[in-house]
């Protein structure tokens, strides 16, 4: 396959099946991986507005293998700590672009425990985040505010 303007790859699994990605198509979804945890940051801040703080002082480092495979340098990623009265009592950390089933993947604490963020959408569409359990996985739900609020009290 090859990647083109005309035809990109709509999926993880194609990406990673393909010996034709190229080091623009890479840098092009990394870029996006970082525009949407920042914009999920921002909205996990302002549904937790209320006797919460949102801080993305900590980074991740991102380098994946697709990156290694065409050159493309390592990325720092934020980490989302959230805290409540001046203690921390979570945070939302990315874990990997490239996971097949889903269009990227964070880990999230909260005081009910970890759960797994992800996007479903199509590589370069809208995020559609879903949520789940780290122990339910296969019982993903959408990312809504009340969802949010619920998990952190």
């Amino acid at each position: 396959m090859t990647v083109s303007a005309a035809r990109l790859p709509a999926s993880t699994l194609e990406d990673v099946t393909s010996d034709d990605i190229t080091k623009a198509y890479v840098v092009r979804r990394v870029r996006d991986w970082e525009t949407r945890i920042d914009d999920l940051y921002a909205r996990v801040g302002s549904w937790l507005a209320t006797g919460h703080d949102c801080h993305a002082l900590e980074h991740v480092s991102m380098r994946e293998d697709l990156m290694k495979r065409t050159g493309v340098a390592a990325r720092s990623l934020p980490v989302l700590t959230i805290s409540t009265a001046g203690h921390v009592v979570g945070r939302i950390e990315p874990r990997g672009l490239w996971i097949v089933g889903a269009n990227g993947h964070l880990d999230m604490l909260s005081p009910s425990g970890r759960h797994v963020l992800f996007d479903g959408a199509e590589n370069f569409k809208t995020p559609e985040w879903r949520i789940s359990a780290l122990s339910a996985r296969q019982k993903p739900e959408n990312l809504t505010r009340p969802r949010l609020v619920a998990l952190f009290g």
